[in-house]
């Protein structure tokens, strides 16, 4: 027999509140990167900016191509990227 569950949020509310969760879980740091457009071309080791985060490009992104962090791109901090800049004028 089928068995319907009833609703407890109305339907076109369930949306809004997914968006809602999934913004909170980035913004407290629990959510995985999230793939993001390159505004740019990008060259490998460049470092790239998006939402809050900080990444190394592995190979060239060409502007307009999908940046997937683990894919084509490392996550990596601020520190780190000054620690490599500060060794390259050594």
């Amino acid at each position: 027999m089928l068995k319907v569950a009833k609703r407890t949020v109305p339907l076109e509310m369930e949306g809004e509140l997914n968006r809602t969760k999934a913004e909170l879980a980035r913004a407290a740091g629990l959510a995985g990167p999230v793939p993001f457009t390159a505004e740019r071309t990008y060259q490998a080791g460049e470092a790239i900016s998006n939402a809050g985060r900080i990444y190394i490009a592995d190979i060239t992104i060409i502007a307009g191509e999908t940046v997937t962090p683990g894919s084509n791109a490392t996550e990596t901090n601020i520190e780190s990227v000054i620690n490599t800049l500060n060794a390259k004028e050594e």
